[in-house]
């Protein structure tokens, strides 16, 4: 067999062995072949005069089987990676694919597999309970990954607006910032009856009361009031508040939200897009 034309000096332990790992890939070839034992001891003999840095084994006579010249192989795969290590230190994470027997690597891959599944089933769960939390609320909330009230949101109900996350999402699976939500209901409000609201937020809202814009916050942070006069009959009330990034807030005082003799709440119909007071 020829030699290859380029050798690394003995006791060299540059920073690569290319002709080193052409000879590895060599036996390993004709090793997988089931024959060839005579070439593949010659290739071992001079794989181990590369390696004397690291005193590799000494390659035994020609070898008589073909378990004997496995074995001897994969403790010259060992030297070399010791070689390697001590030039040049652990190549992450080639290296530890290589020295990893094939089980250890596939159960590494389960592992981090089942944290995954496991991660995402926890955060499913989250949020079932947390759809669940008011099943008696009259307002219908729905909660969007962005800040356009736009796709398909997560619907829940609530018993009133009246939240302070910090820097949290609502929910697990949602995201931190770039979020938005819309709170309807409505009031059924049997005499004239006027309220002082007030609406707080971190970042922007709005307060909308038949379709028409009550009070607005933003787009900045802040607090803002307002007087105004429900005249018996249904009125839908419908609040929208966007989360930028930061603290996320949100109040509406004013409203009491058990009801009082002169207005109670109903939940709205939801259909779709479409929210009615039926």
């Amino acid at each position: 067999m020829t030699a290859p034309a380029k050798l690394d000096r003995p006791g060299d332990a540059g920073d690569a062995a290319p002709d080193t790992e052409e000879l590895l890939r060599a036996s390993a070839f004709l090793l997988g072949r089931g024959g060839f034992l005579p070439a593949v001891w010659i290739l071992h003999r001079e794989i181990e005069k590369r390696l004397a840095a690291v005193q590799a084994p000494p390659v035994p006579e020609p070898y008589l089987s073909y378990r004997v010249a496995e074995q001897h192989h994969r403790r010259l795969m060992e030297a070399r990676g010791v070689r390697r290590i001590t030039a040049r230190g652990w190549l992450w994470p080639r290296d530890l694919r290589e020295r990893l027997p094939r089980w250890a690597a596939w159960a590494i891959v389960g592992v981090v597999a089942g944290g995954l599944c496991l991660r995402y089933a926890l955060a499913v769960l989250d949020r079932n309970l947390w759809q669940r939390q008011h099943p008696e609320g009259n307002w219908i909330s729905r909660y969007y990954s962005n800040v356009k009230f736009e796709g398909y949101p997560l619907v829940r109900y609530d018993t009133g607006v009246d939240y302070d996350w910090g820097k949290n999402a609502p929910a697990k699976a949602m995201v931190r910032d770039r979020w938005s939500v819309r709170w309807d209901t409505c009031l059924i409000v049997t005499e004239p009856t006027p309220l002082n609201l007030r609406l707080t937020s971190d970042d922007s809202s709005k307060l909308v009361v038949d379709d028409n814009i009550a009070i607005d916050v933003g787009p900045k942070p802040g607090s803002k009031g307002g007087n105004i006069i429900f005249q018996p009959g249904t009125h839908r009330i419908r609040v929208d508040f966007r989360e930028d990034q930061g603290e996320a807030v949100i109040h509406l005082e004013g409203l009491d939200f058990e009801g009082t003799s002169a207005y109670r709440f109903q939940r709205p119909v939801l259909q779709g897009d479409v929210v009615s007071c039926k």
